[in-house]
């Protein structure tokens, strides 16, 4: 499946859940005037722009987020949902915070790789 599937699964989250949804009792933490949200999708990985500071987020619509995207269909790689890396971006923020998703639905975060270059002085 084409990478573009990870962001149509990120924009069916920001409409919220289907009335049909709804009366099974699914409910959703992204409130209906969050903002866009915009994912690439590569290896193993997906890189989501957020459209505010993660202060501003409910850490439920983070964890709903980083666990729609890793289970979407589309994620190049054939990895399975609790190894891809969710890279989530601030507004501004080239760095993001890394974290996978487990098959719980919990959130570990991702310790970046030290800089092993030995360039400090």
């Amino acid at each position: 499946m084409p990478a573009s599937d990870v962001q149509t699964s990120l924009d069916l989250l920001l409409e919220g859940p289907t009335g049909a949804e709804r009366s099974r009792g699914i409910t959703t933490a992204i409130p209906p005037d969050f903002g866009s949200l915009t994912a690439t999708a590569r290896t193993g990985r997906v890189d989501v722009a957020l459209p505010s500071t993660f202060s501003r987020i409910d850490s439920q619509a983070i964890l709903q987020i980083a666990c729609t995207v890793a289970a979407s269909p589309g994620v190049p790689g054939n990895v399975a949902p609790d190894q891809v890396v969710v890279d989530m971006h601030e507004p501004g923020d080239t760095q993001g915070a890394q974290m996978r998703c487990n098959d719980t639905g919990d959130v570990t975060m991702v310790d970046r790789p030290s800089d092993t270059s030995g360039g400090s002085q």
